[in-house]
């Protein structure tokens, strides 16, 4: 049961229930609870929108990544590949004509897919496949070590490597037969015999 008191120095009548924990004290403790909650809201915001910024950038750095290499990956992908392939493929696309495959296929010196001749713009060439990278790399290196050899006086004798291939004529190497077939295959380049004459 509530008892009144008197304040002395106003006369005014207080229930017992007017003491610190009164409903006039709740609407400050809601207040301040409601503050520390927007707060919150905005330190959350802030943060969204740090982490959406770092974000953007990232993805803006990708694609100007992307933008950059797309010339070089498209132009990659984009050359024809003949690992694994017949070289009466290789002669098809060089539109090389009267193709023979080598009825000796001899694979002792060095490893290759397969190996034939045909007519190249009325010259007689070579054509080797292979069925990895290396093969063709070893193959270059063998022509590099032998054609000095076996013809000192040659200079400037070459084929025509790609990836997977090697073009070269049968005659003597001439440079000239190598680049067209690069130019008609779109792909390859034209490496250049060591020679062993000295000038």
């Amino acid at each position: 049961m509530a008892v009144a008191t008197a304040d002395q120095s106003t006369g005014v009548h207080k229930g017992a229930g007017s003491a610190s924990g009164s409903p006039a004290s709740k609407p400050a403790a809601r207040g301040s609870a409601a503050a520390g909650t927007a707060a919150a809201r905005r330190r959350r915001a802030r943060l969204r929108r740090v982490r959406l910024a770092a974000v953007g950038v990232a993805l803006a750095a990708l694609a100007g990544t992307i933008g950059w290499q797309t010339p070089y990956l498209v132009e990659r992908w984009s050359r024809p590949s003949y690992l694994g392939a017949d070289a009466q493929t290789v002669a098809r696309d060089l539109d090389c004509t009267q193709f023979q495959r080598s009825t000796n296929q001899d694979r002792s010196v060095y490893k290759y897919r397969d190996q034939g001749t045909c007519l190249l713009d009325n010259v007689r060439v070579t054509v080797t496949t292979f069925d990895s990278t290396a093969d063709g790399e070893a193959f270059l290196t063998l022509m590099n070590g032998l054609i000095p050899v076996v013809h000192p006086t040659w200079v400037g004798a070459a084929t025509a490597a790609g990836e997977g291939w090697n073009v070269a004529d049968t005659k003597n190497l001439s440079p000239q037969v190598a680049e067209t077939a690069v130019r008609r295959l779109g792909a390859g380049e034209v490496r250049v015999i060591p020679s062993a004459k000295r000038s």
